[in-house]
């Protein structure tokens, strides 16, 4: 409150903002007039703001009374931040289940989301899975296909898919598979030269897969593998082999294959990068991690690139 020189008397309140004007108005003028007090003249504010009250009190004007609002200046929102997706790498490694050893133990161990890739039907195979859960790894099932040489492990024939066999015996061996294997989230073929080249039969193993939820990685261990265009015209999620990181089991070698699977990372925002239990795998991928030579690119599971 304010005396003026002439003696009168200057008020000046805010109007809540739960209430116009108009409301403020009405209220203040009843007030008034209940007090003895006549409002002589009122003058609006633009948009709304509020009012001035000239107030006599028996014919002898006294002050002014000003009710207002505030108008608080609109803040901008934030500009849009956008964040620069990282490129993503997919580090399969394929062959789990033949032993438990150091470098078994030295992938378990890695800091990455590394995707193992465990063979049914071997001592270790349950265990491993078992063990990946805990270190927070994603399982799939690297299931024996016929390859064109027909050299193979004889211990895998109870999972092994073949040309010759019926579409119920296929079935059979991807439900025994999954049975051994039941934490895996998809499956790639191990080996599998000719039996991935065939359309009727990878339409088999689709049609399995689909049922069971789980996507498919094409290891393309032949250039006439069809794995990747069957799954993708039945509905599969997949994504297909980049790079074979360890065919010459040099740590240099593997890191230029490394280096190639960063590129395509880079160049189109995705790769797959396939690995064995190997030493000098293990030796290689440890050293990308510790030297921070993976800085710009995301390690993630396979599960989070098929499409």
């Amino acid at each position: 409150m304010n005396t003026a020189p002439d003696g009168q008397i200057s008020m000046t309140f805010e109007i809540p903002e739960n209430r116009d004007a108009l409301w403020a108005f009405g209220v203040v003028e009843s007030r008034l007039n209940a007090n003895r007090l006549t409002v002589r003249d009122t003058v609006f504010m633009a948009n709304n703001r509020g009012f001035n009250f000239y107030v006599s009190y028996f014919a002898q004007p006294v002050g002014v009374i000003t009710f207002r609002r505030e108008v608080k200046p609109l803040i901008p929102p934030p500009p849009s931040v956008t964040v620069q997706a990282k490129p993503q790498l997919v580090v399969i490694i394929d062959d789990f289940g033949y032993s438990d050893n150091e470098v078994i133990q030295g992938f378990l161990e890695l800091p990455a989301r590394l995707t193992l890739s465990i063979i049914p039907g071997h001592p270790f195979s349950k265990w491993v899975a078992e063990i990946a859960q805990r270190k927070h790894k994603e399982v799939i099932i690297h299931m024996p296909m016929e390859p064109e040489n027909g050299n193979y492990s004889r211990g895998e024939d109870k999972f092994m898919l073949k040309l010759a066999q019926t579409p119920d015996d296929i079935e059979e061996k991807l439900h025994l598979a999954y049975e051994e294997l039941p934490t895996a989230a998809g499956l790639n073929n191990h080996m599998g030269s000719l039996f991935t080249a065939d359309s009727e039969m990878m339409q088999i193993v689709m049609k399995s897969l689909r049922k069971k939820g789980l996507y498919f990685i094409d290891s393309m261990t032949s250039p006439k593998s069809v794995g990747y265009e069957i799954a993708q015209q039945d509905g599969v999620p997949a994504a297909m082999r980049t790079v074979f990181l360890d065919n010459k089991r040099d740590k240099n070698e593997i890191q230029r294959q490394f280096d190639k699977a960063l590129e395509v990372a880079r160049r189109s925002g995705k790769a797959v990068a396939i690995g064995h239990v190997y030493p000098e795998t293990l030796s290689a991928l440890k050293a990308l991690i510790d030297g921070g030579l993976l800085s710009d690119v995301e390690i993630v599971f396979a599960s989070e690139i098929v499409s």
